[in-house]
């Protein structure tokens, strides 16, 4: 049985963290939290049974304990850099949500501590690991479109998921504190499942990015084209500000086509004419608990972790790369 501390207990914890332990009851135990909000400590502490001494105000109290085998960090972008390197400091083997850092000085900084440490570091993508998303790449990876050529991950939603009434639920929109808006908060999934389903690495990025229909300190609306070494494209289209949008979700291959859609058929797999419907995976384990057991079976020594830390950097550049194209007009090469 593993025993994690969880630090942060916001609305992705809440909404993903906590199912996900509850899923994983049998192997991994949620014996602390920390979150300087007392309504949201009792939130989790009260759903996973932790005794009222184990619920921190401050997370170095959290930090301070000896029998963690892991803490799994749960803070808004700019507060990854301090908790991180302090859990590291600690001693602690460290799952930490998305993205690494606000930016690429304080991401190195990061892995220079974990690695300082010699603890077991993992970033969260859980996209890749969602029942649809998670299916299609085995069917491309697996040769079911032949080589993958284009990738199309297109959608705008009216306003950006919303933290906390006890913290800020705005917080995702201020520059101080997202380090970047839709492109670096929605966008950054699909890029890390395109630079997987394309298994070529991003070498070229050119972006745009605006404000232009909510009142926020970073864009609403972001663009980005991606070229990977082998050639092949991937289209990145996402928002905050629309009242209405239709999203594209799709994978185009030199011997077939893969539309993520909705409704009665989640996967389509076209050759030709010719449709077939390939099943997702099952709806149980969910990404968030599949995630925390693959990272467990790291610290088994059963595998790699679920997500490296150099990973999670190659996907900030490429952010930080689109965010420079459109401040300069030019396409920008990694």
């Amino acid at each position: 049985m593993k025993r994690v501390g969880i630090i942060g207990c916001g609305r992705i914890a809440e909404q993903g963290h906590l199912p996900g332990y509850v899923e994983l009851a049998d192997r991994i135990d949620v014996v602390a939290v920390a979150d300087p909000a007392a309504e949201r400590r009792d939130l989790l502490g009260d759903r996973l049974h932790i005794p009222s001494a184990s619920r921190y105000v401050e997370y170095r109290d959290l930090l301070a304990r000896d029998d963690l085998d892991y803490v799994d960090i749960c803070l808004p972008h700019h507060l990854h850099h301090a908790a991180t390197i302090a859990a590291a400091e600690a001693g602690h083997n460290i799952l930490l949500e998305k993205p690494i850092a606000a930016n690429e000085a304080e991401a190195l900084e990061i892995i220079a501590a974990v690695e300082q440490a010699d603890v077991v570091f993992s970033l969260i993508h859980n996209y890749s690991r969602q029942a649809v998303p998670g299916r299609v790449l085995e069917l491309v990876h697996a040769g079911a479109i032949g080589t993958p050529y284009l990738v199309r991950f297109e959608g705008f939603g009216n306003y950006h998921y919303q933290g906390t009434a006890a913290y800020d639920p705005g917080w995702r929109a201020k520059a101080g504190r997202g380090g970047g808006g839709a492109l670096l908060d929605n966008g950054y999934h699909s890029i890390y499942l395109a630079r997987n389903l394309m298994q070529s690495e991003v070498r070229e990025v050119f972006g745009a990015v605006g404000t232009f229909a909510r009142d926020f300190e970073v864009e609403d609306t972001a663009l980005a084209i991606l070229r990977h070494e082998n050639g092949a494209i991937t289209s990145i289209q996402n928002g905050w500000g629309a009242d209405r949008s239709m999203p594209a979700r799709e994978i185009q291959g030199s011997a077939g086509s893969l539309v993520l859609g909705g409704g009665e058929h989640a996967i389509e797999l076209w050759k030709g004419e010719h449709c077939e419907y390939p099943a997702p995976w099952a709806a149980e384990p969910g990404a968030f608990a599949r995630v925390f057991s693959a990272f467990c079976d790291a610290l088994d020594d059963n595998g790699p972790v679920p997500t490296p830390a150099e990973d999670g950097l190659m996907n900030l550049r490429i952010i930080l790369a689109a965010y420079e194209a459109s401040r300069t007009g030019s396409v920008i090469e990694l």
